[in-house]
């Protein structure tokens, strides 16, 4: 059983987004117990606890989960504006990138026009696959149709192709162009990814004026 600790995530006495969060969480029909700065939904783990570290006109949200076994899954987001407006921003951004994915997967709150579910095999293993969908910024709406099945597809088959033996695992795609600037970030269970950083890399995404971006995240449950 893994003990909770109260420096992971910080409390913090300025801008504490553990109520919002909870009240998100409520709002999806998850009421949570506090304790030393996680939330525990239907008071058992997994556990989930947030951090915000403010900036001058933007922030970063981060959110962490503990599963059983101590295994430690976290996310950050941007948020944008200063104090409180940032922090909305980010809560937004995680509410339309991951929570639903980790509602379905973790606590068994479904919403099909959200996220995929899928049962693969992978490295002999059973896994069941929970899929978001894709998380747009900017003009990402205005890409054409056929990136984004391109990605899904490349994404899911790179996962499955991986070996891979715990009990959950999960991964992180994000691209980013910045006036005619690509950004690109992978990560498997919080770590560089190589095999999505390859696909990012090798997609034809458009060079632009102005800034979009694209996210996408999923989680696989050992069954």
């Amino acid at each position: 059983m893994a003990i909770l600790s109260a420096h992971a995530p910080e409390a913090q006495a300025a801008l504490d987004p553990t109520p919002l969060l909870a009240q998100l969480l409520a709002a999806h029909g998850l009421p949570c117990q506090e304790a030393k700065g996680w939330l525990l939904p239907q008071g058992q783990l997994p556990a989930i606890g947030a951090h915000w570290t403010p900036g001058e006109n933007n922030g970063r949200l981060d959110i962490h989960v503990l599963l059983e076994n101590d295994i430690r899954l976290m996310e950050s987001f941007a948020g944008l504006g200063a104090g409180r407006e940032g922090l909305n921003d980010a809560l937004e951004n995680f509410s339309a990138n991951v929570l639903h994915v980790l509602l379905a997967g973790l606590w068994g709150v479904r919403d099909e026009a959200q996220v995929t579910e899928r049962r693969w095999e992978i490295a002999g293993r059973d896994y069941m696959a929970y899929i978001g969908n894709f998380g747009l910024r900017g003009a990402a709406e205005r890409l054409e149709q056929a990136l984004f099945e391109a990605l899904f597809r490349q994404a899911t088959a790179a996962l499955r192709a991986e070996t891979l033996s715990g009990d959950a695992h999960w991964t992180r795609l994000f691209f980013c162009n910045l006036n005619g600037e690509f950004v690109s970030e992978a990560l498997l269970d919080n770590q560089r990814w190589e095999a999505g950083l390859s696909l990012l890399g090798a997609l034809p995404w458009p060079a632009a004026q102005g800034y979009y971006s694209l996210r996408h995240f999923m989680l696989l449950r050992a069954v």
